[in-house]
């Protein structure tokens, strides 16, 4: 094992232990995979600001797997919405293996890079193009850095719930904009200004 490999395992594992969930080795390796892609791919474009390991592990993983922890058993679809660097959206994958992901990405180099990164998990796939655009219907539509606006009508045509990272201060708004009911907010146990929120698309 690297030094860089045991750096990611060790900051995992008290993600997974803070979160309460637990990840066998195959999922494991499957997260540090998408890591060193994401770090590698991220010299040539801007997939994310956050560089320091124990916060990209924490920020970017530990925030997309306490998402996929609440959405609950099943094996209902879930659509990422602008999936960039591959976040909810690749964890949820590897976290709900049960569950058909599809990560939706406008920017073509980006898109690439999730293509690459979701090569090995065979419940992931991308659509390079628009949410807007797409015909398919959902269980769960996931996102997280992503402008709510004009997603209200698009949402209420393909998906029944939506969960997203949110800051705890503006959860409220953002789920008016989405047009959700029966919110619920379920805090980060390590950021207080960062949570999820749930809700249920309104017809």
């Amino acid at each position: 094992m690297s030094e860089e490999s045991a750096d990611f395992e060790q900051v995992l594992s008290r993600v997974l232990m803070d979160l309460g969930i637990t990840l066998d080795s195959g999922q494991r390796s499957a997260l540090y995979a998408h890591y060193r892609l994401l770090k590698r791919w991220n010299d040539r474009m801007n997939l994310t600001t956050v560089r320091r390991l124990a916060d990209v592990v924490t920020r970017h993983f530990g925030e997309s797997l306490a998402l996929a922890s609440v959405l609950g058993p099943g094996d209902g679809s879930v659509v990422d919405i602008g999936s960039g660097g591959g976040f909810p959206g690749l964890p949820v994958a590897v976290y709900c293996p049960e569950r058909q992901i599809v990560l939706v990405e406008s920017v073509g180099k980006k898109a690439v890079f999730l293509k690459e990164a979701a090569r090995n998990l065979a419940n992931a796939r991308v659509v390079a193009g628009r949410f807007e655009d797409l015909t398919e219907c959902f269980e769960w539509a996931v996102m997280r850095a992503v402008a709510s606006e004009g997603l209200s009508e698009p949402l209420v045509r393909s998906v029944r719930k939506v969960a997203v990272l949110v800051s705890a201060s503006g959860s409220e708004e953002v789920g008016r904009i989405l047009g959700l009911s029966e919110m619920v907010e379920h805090p980060l146990v390590w950021d207080s200004r960062t949570a999820i929120l749930t809700g249920t698309v309104q017809n």
